[in-house]
């Protein structure tokens, strides 16, 4: 019983965030960083088209006076994109939902996750300060760009680990360091966080 109810406040406090993402996603994008790339790739999966993409990318940073990037990003972050990117095409907007919804898993993650170890009232206080960070919900919902699906997957990644391979101890370690890292990298805006 009490894992549903954390699992209701859970997805209360993740409707809470989404309600505030969801405001800020605009059709708009900044003309910094790699989601151009990842959509590309995204439409190389569908077209079927991805060894022209990879010779045709190569090509392209080969002649860049600087590298503005790797000839090809690691494909997990487009394979997310497909299903949007099928359905709605380059619409910004809708791409963006990708990002506010690994987002919003994260929240009900982090917070199923506190809640077997604090009480509801510090579990609720400790998810808020993502829930509420306008730095982060704004970075979730205005940019195509893996560090929201990174700090998602790492997450459950270290929680998984917990659960199945190492010691309680030895995973809180292994938790702690993983949390500061990645809550580090995108608070103190540490760049891209490439795979």
């Amino acid at each position: 019983m009490k894992g549903f109810i954390s699992f209701i406040i859970a997805c209360v406090l993740a409707c809470m965030s989404a309600t505030f993402m969801l405001a800020l996603i605009d059709g708009n994008h900044n003309w910094g960083g790699d989601f151009s790339q990842y959509i590309t790739q995204a439409k190389a999966i569908i077209a079927s088209t991805i060894p022209t993409q990879i010779a045709n990318n190569t090509l392209m940073m080969s002649y860049s006076d600087f590298p503005y990037g790797p000839n090809v990003y690691p494909w997990g972050y487009p394979l997310l994109l497909v299903p949007v990117l099928a359905v709605f095409g380059e619409n910004l907007a809708a791409l963006k939902c990708v990002n506010v919804a690994l987002f919003l898993l994260f929240i009900i993650c982090f917070y199923c996750y506190v809640a077997r170890r604090f009480s509801m009232g510090a579990s609720t206080a400790l998810t808020l300060a993502f829930v509420l960070n306008p730095m982060l919900l704004v970075f979730a919902s205005s940019n195509i760009l893996s560090d929201i699906a990174y700090m998602s997957a790492s997450f459950i990644a270290v929680v998984v680990l917990q659960a199945f391979i190492i010691t309680t101890e030895q995973a809180r370690k292994l938790h702690t360091s993983a949390m500061t890292s990645n809550i580090s990298k995108i608070s103190l805006g540490g760049g891209d966080i490439k795979v």
